[in-house]
Parts: C-alpha cells; structure tokens; sequence
C-alpha cells in the first residue's frame, strides 16, 4: 500500500480487532420519541429504594435519596450483559446501574464513583448509566423516589428502575419563574428479557427549565474504562435524537438556554447486543458524513470495518470540524481518501489499515491508526507501504520519518520499469526511537529500546537497546 501524508501528525492507537464481543462494539444502537413515558404506580407492585422526605432541616443533613446504594435488587429473569449472565443488579441515586460482585464504595457519606462512572477505574463487571452526575431527590412538588418493577411473562419479562423527581445536586429547589418543578428530571432503566435490550426513558421535556448546564454520562461500561459505549449528544435542535457513538470520557451536556439540550419528550435510547456492519463506499457525492454514500446507509463510526473501492466517479472527503471514525480501513487500487484543506477535525482508525489507494492529508490535523499504545510519529511522515508495518507500544517516531517495504529487482537483463517489486515487512519493536529523517527500508527489524540517530537510513536490522 502506499500512503501520502502531508503535513500530518499521526497518533497510533490500540487496535480494536477484540471489541466486536465487548460493549464498545457489541451493542447496537436506536433513539425512538414514539413510545409514551410511563411512570411506574402504586397500582402494581413496586419495591420502592428510596423516598425522599421533606426539605432537610439543616442543609448539610443528606436527603434519603442522595449519595445512596442499593446492590443485590432482583431482576426477575435472566439477564444478559456483556456475554454474562445475571439475576441482580445494583442501583445508585446517582443515576446509573452496575452488575457483578465488586460494588460501589459509600464512605463518609459520599459514594465512589458518584460522577462519570463510565470513564472510573473501579473494575466493576458491568456499569449501565441512564444520567449520571451528582443528582439528589426534590422535596418539591411532590417526593423524590427511585422505585423498581419486574413486569410480564417470560419470555417477554421486563425490569424497570425509576428515578422520579430529581436534579443536580447543586440546582436550586423551585424557584424562579418555573415554580416548584423546575429543572425536574424523571427517567428510567429498563432491561427486556427478550433480547437483552437496554432502554433509557426520559421525561424532562414536559417541565419547565431555566438558568441550567450540568454535564451527565450516558451509555455502557464493561469491565474497564476503555471498553465504553457512550452517546456523545451534540448542542442544538434534537440533540438526543442525533446523538453519536462517544468514546469512554464522552459527555452529555443538559442546557436550558442556547443551544437548547433536554432531552425531548418521550426520548428513548435503546441498547442492543449487535455485530457492527461493514460498510461499504457508493459515492453519490464526496462527502464521509453522507449515510447515503455508504451501504449499508449510515455513518461510519469506530466499530465499522470501511471498504473504499476503484472504479467510482466520487470519492470521501473530510471536510468541516466533525470527527470521524472506522475500525478497520481499506482503500483498493484506484481509490482516495482527501482530508481538505478546510478541514478542522482528524480521522481515526481503531483497526487496520490497508491501502492500496491514495490518503492524502492537505490539513494540519492528523490522522490516527492502529498500532501500539502510547506511540507519537511527528510531522510529515511517510509510510510506503506493500507488505506491512509493525509499530509495537511506546515508540517515539520523530517528523521527517520514512518506512518504505519495498525496492525495484535489479537483474542486469530485465529493464528496471518492468521487475518486480521486492517486498519485506518492517518491524519497530517496544521503545523504540527514531530520530529525525530516520529512512527504514524493507526487511529491517528494530529491536526494543533501540535508538536511531537522525538522518539515518536504516538497511539492515537493529538488536534491542542498540543505538
């Protein structure tokens, strides 16, 4: 493959070739307004967590349902989350779930984690946040309570946990022209039994806002921090119906002024176990960000294998301030990839690349592909590459740098033009630093911790912690 980067800082990381069975790349995604909010009654049976009481006499005295935790609730079938198994799961006032043996830490009246669990380095089994910030139960309009309910029959069972009157913690109670139920959120989480679906169901539309700006998060965690499905909500009009596959620090921001960012009523996320589909480039314009130009018709995101063909009239371009993202990516002979000069974001690949086409980065963004962690490449590298190339953890890779795996034969009776390429892959062991203008040729091996000087050119292969 042959790679053209111009002006380009390159960001190498961890291939995802693993999270198509985990929560980053194993859940699908819908947001649906269709379906009707409906508050859990006392009509059926509910087990009721919390309740809140009446306005605490001194304010540094905790409501009933603030900084609270609730493991063990029964979930009344089993419920699978993340390939595992389970017939409970624990509650948090903070707005969010978690499955697994290992739980929260309530001490000196604070839980831990209480905010952006999704990105929290407690290795719970399982973390499910609908809207975590730091949320306390009202005492106006009505007592704040977070109440749960298994209903149906199998195979159709459901289990729902509702938060009905909260807010932020530090919101004021009631006041301002909105009157008692300012800034008010109810919402649920509910697990289905068939399909392991997960939903978020919101009701804060219906309620009046004013002078608010809190940050929540949103979506699934695995085991670990790195393995998120978060729902990264843009600012404007129907900000939640548009929302994009985050990465694990993504948040949500809720604002009462412009641009507006509640959750419109009846707003449902829902979560289900799905392979990501592999998409294909059609090219009716140029333009990455166009569904219609991918088949199946939707955006790539960084669970999506991409497929860029030869042969077509129109090719992606990037162009703008949006992100974008794809795992595994493929350009074939004849095929491009542009990133415009009024470009402002970078391009990500979380899997392999493998270009048989021409990437050409006219920005003075950068392009991110897989490799090792932690590893820098500065400005105006090249890679040139037909075989391939291993870049292993840590590696620092100084501007100016050119990887080429290939040369022309050199038979004395074969014109030049018309031999055949000679092909070895190049490998960068752990730690490895290359200095600047470093030139790697093929075959060459460098070894851990090895140091290359500036301006060399690199024909035979180096030994670990070699200089």
């Amino acid at each position: 493959m042959k790679i053209r980067i111009l002006q380009l800082f390159l960001f190498l990381i961890a291939g995802s070739t693993s999270l198509y069975g985990q929560v980053a790349c194993g859940y699908g995604f819908t947001y649906s307004g269709a379906n009707p909010y409906t508050p859990l009654t006392s009509s059926s049976p509910t087990i009721i967590l919390a309740s809140g009481a009446a306005q605490p006499g001194d304010l540094i005295e905790a409501s009933p349902t603030d900084e609270d935790i609730f493991p063990d609730q029964p979930i009344g079938f089993p419920f699978q989350f993340n390939g595992t198994t389970y017939t409970q799961c624990g509650v948090s006032t903070n707005g969010w779930i978690w499955f697994g043996a290992i739980d929260p830490v309530k001490a000196a009246g604070v839980v831990i984690p209480f905010t952006n669990v999704l990105s929290c380095d407690i290795p719970m089994e399982g973390i499910v946040s609908a809207l975590n910030a730091d949320l306390e139960g009202r005492w106006s309009a009505g007592l704040a309570s977070i109440r749960t309910r298994t209903s149906g029959t199998s195979p159709n069972k459901t289990f729902t946990i509702e938060w009905t009157n909260f807010k932020a913690l530090d919101d004021a109670e009631g006041t301002g022209y909105c009157g008692e139920n300012r800034n008010r959120f109810d919402f649920q989480i509910i697990l289905e039994e068939s399909g392991n679906r997960i939903s978020f169901a919101y009701n804060a539309a219906s309620y009046c806002w004013q002078g608010y700006n809190q940050l929540f998060q949103v979506g699934l965690r695995g085991a670990n921090r790195s393995d998120v499905h978060t729902r990264n909500i843009p600012a404007g009009a129907n900000s939640w119906e548009n929302s994009t596959l985050g990465l694990s620090n993504a948040t949500a921001v809720i604002r009462s002024s412009s641009p507006v960012t509640i959750p419109a009523q009846n707003a449902r996320f829902t979560f289900f176990p799905a392979t990501p589909a592999q998409l294909t480039w059609v090219g009716i314009d140029n333009n990455w960000n166009n569904p219609q130009n991918w088949s199946p018709a939707q955006e790539p995101n960084r669970c999506n294998n991409v497929l860029i063909p030869g042969g077509l009239s129109h090719y992606p371009e990037l162009d703008g301030n949006q992100p974008a993202s794809c795992a595994n990516l493929r350009l074939m002979e004849g095929a491009a990839l542009t990133l415009k000069t009024t470009y402002t974001s970078f391009l990500s690949c979380y899997g392999n690349l493998n270009n048989d086409g021409v990437i050409s980065n006219n920005t003075s963004s950068y392009v991110s592909l897989t490799g090792g962690n932690n590893v820098f490449i500065g400005t105006s590298c090249e890679f040139n590459i037909s075989g391939g190339i291993t870049v292993e953890n840590d590696c620092l890779i100084a501007s100016g740098c050119k990887f080429i795996d290939h040369d022309h034969g050199i038979k004395g009776t074969l014109a030049m033009n018309s031999q055949k390429a000679q092909i070895a892959p190049i490998f960068i062991g752990e730690g490895a630093w290359l200095g600047v203008n470093v030139i790697v040729l093929k075959g060459v091996s460098i070894g851990a911790g090895a140091v290359v000087g500036a301006g060399s050119v690199v024909t035979k292969s180096i030994g670990s912690n070699e200089i």
